[in-house]
């Protein structure tokens, strides 16, 4: 998970200054493997509640909770910028 939020916010990083370069169109790349990440991402924290929930340990269970923080405050993050709340 942490390798995962690691690679996530390396690709926020890159596609918001290609974005603000005006880049040629390839920031749809980085929209490509960012949604594949957060995916990813889902997915080990979906695994990890399956085995918190069949008796993990407290510690873990608090680990969890911030992965899944870290997750949710990821997908908040709006990738195209011309997206508007």
């Amino acid at each position: 998970a942490r390798r995962l939020e690691a690679q996530l916010d390396d690709q926020m990083i890159a596609y918001r200054k290609l974005v603000s370069m005006k880049s040629d169109g390839s920031e749809n790349d980085i929209e490509t493997d960012i949604e594949r990440s957060l995916k990813q991402l889902q997915q080990v924290n979906s695994q990890m509640q399956t085995w918190v929930s069949s008796g993990g340990s407290e510690v873990l269970s608090h680990t969890l909770t911030r992965h899944m923080e870290i997750l949710q405050d990821l997908t908040q993050v709006p990738i195209n910028p011309s997206y508007t709340k």
